[in-house]
């Protein structure tokens, strides 16, 4: 929303990078003016989004700002009533009681969180955990998600055979 009448979208967002660089900033407009897009280019923005807009674009562009904050540690996930998810230290904290977790097991879980609400697929999830080797097997995630669940609990990552995980 680039017009509006007491401060336009580039000076709200202006003012946001006056005081932190790194919150992440989508805009939509049905401006395509040089200044415009030159203005939007200098504040980091997520995404520039023209209208009218697709389901296809907005959704990658929350994914993109979702993906960053979790890069840069910056995401609490609430698990259920009582557990939350740092991902900038890959804790999961109970109550008072801070639960250590092994590497492959942040990894889990900040691919779920990254995709919270959505259905990962085995092959998707290994993919993700495992790209840069092949040691990965259905039998590993299993069992990697079965030490998770101990952790977190049960009801806080759904299965549906055939279809894959996600967070609750």
């Amino acid at each position: 929303m680039i017009k509006a009448p007491r401060m336009n979208g580039l000076e709200l967002a202006a003012a946001i990078r006056e005081r932190d660089r790194t919150v992440p900033i989508i805009i939509t407009s049905v401006s395509t003016e040089t200044a415009d897009l030159l203005a939007a280019n200098q504040l980091q923005l997520v995404d520039y989004l023209v209208k009218p807009l697709s389901r296809e674009r907005i959704k990658a562009a929350l994914e993109r700002a979702a993906l960053g904050l979790l890069a840069e540690g910056r995401v609490f996930v609430r698990l259920d009533a009582d557990t939350t998810y740092c991902a900038a230290d890959g804790t999961l904290c109970r109550l008072t009681e801070r639960i250590a977790l092994t590497s492959r097991e942040r990894d889990v879980l900040d691919l779920l969180a990254a995709h919270r609400g959505q259905w990962l697929s085995k092959e998707r999830l290994l993919a993700g955990l495992y790209a840069e080797t092949d040691t990965g097997s259905e039998a590993s995630l299993k069992n990697l998600l079965l030490r998770l669940r101990h952790k977190i609990g049960t009801d806080a990552i759904l299965n549906r055979y055939g279809v894959g995980y996600r967070l609750a």
